[in-house]
């Protein structure tokens, strides 16, 4: 049995969740991506806690993309990477971006960064450039 040391103000749920995470991204115990996790029944007595408790640290992981369940097979690591948030900012129109606005170059833009995926792996950064009183 896996013994968690309290952390203050931290549920077993969390603190489950972040031990697991640890290994599955510093490939811990053998759990790359593809690996099936044991049991839930199993998982939970080697944490000493009950099965909706660790069906709430799993979750945690699954919002984090880190893990994927599928009825009647288990539960898989994913380790996707986390998406990047998008990025808005004010920034200076560049030259060419204020030619096709009719800006001066400069002149005060909201600027937005996006990175698209595609099977978990970026394939498009989109810059999107709009007039300050649009945005």
């Amino acid at each position: 049995m896996v013994t968690l040391t309290p952390r203050e103000g931290r549920s077993a749920r969390h603190r489950i969740a972040d031990e697991l995470r640890q290994k599955i991204l510093l490939v811990e115990d053998g759990l790359t991506p593809g690996v099936l996790l044991p049991s839930e029944n199993r998982l939970a007595e080697q944490y000493g806690v009950s099965r909706p408790t660790l069906r709430e640290a799993l979750s945690i992981l699954r919002g984090e993309g880190l893990l994927e369940t599928t009825v009647g097979q288990g539960t898989k690591v994913t380790r996707r990477p986390p998406p990047e948030p998008d990025i808005t900012e004010q920034a200076g129109a560049p030259l060419e971006v204020a030619g096709l606005l009719g800006l001066v170059p400069g002149a005060p833009v909201t600027r937005r960064r996006q990175i698209l995926y595609r099977d978990d792996q970026p394939v498009k950064l989109v810059l999107t450039y709009t007039r300050e009183q649009v945005a």
